[in-house]
């Protein structure tokens, strides 16, 4: 048996409780205010509802009236996807310093280097 992945379905109000933070992909069975799709984080189950964040404002939706439910992968948290800002720098944790540091600590060991096969011959 396989592990379901990190897109994994959700069934019923127990698993969207379980994933409260985080964001999911919605297909509902009847459409409601207008949509039967919605992409949104999970604020919080309420008995049989799951309200969701959705565009800058609070969605709930009857458990019963979800058809098909998956989480949505954080590429960046997960580093599988660049995270930058405006300018095009990497924002991941740590990831400036190191490679500030890696063009630093190259350029001495290159000229170690020839330094040292100029001495060698």
């Amino acid at each position: 048996m396989s592990s379901p992945g990190i897109d994994r379905p959700l069934f019923g109000a127990a698993q969207f409780a379980r994933f409260v933070g985080e964001s999911a992909k919605v297909t509902l069975k009847l459409p409601q205010d207008g949509r039967r799709r919605l992409q949104g984080g999970i604020l919080r189950v309420e008995g049989d509802t799951v309200v969701f964040a959705l565009d800058g404002a609070e969605f709930a939706v009857p458990v019963a009236n979800i058809d098909k439910a998956r989480l949505v992968p954080d590429w960046v948290a997960l580093g599988l996807a660049p995270a930058q800002d405006k300018s095009g720098r990497d924002l991941r944790p740590g990831k400036q310093k190191k490679a500030a540091g890696k063009a630093g600590k190259a350029h001495p060991t290159n000229m170690a280097a020839t330094s040292g096969s100029s001495d060698a011959e």
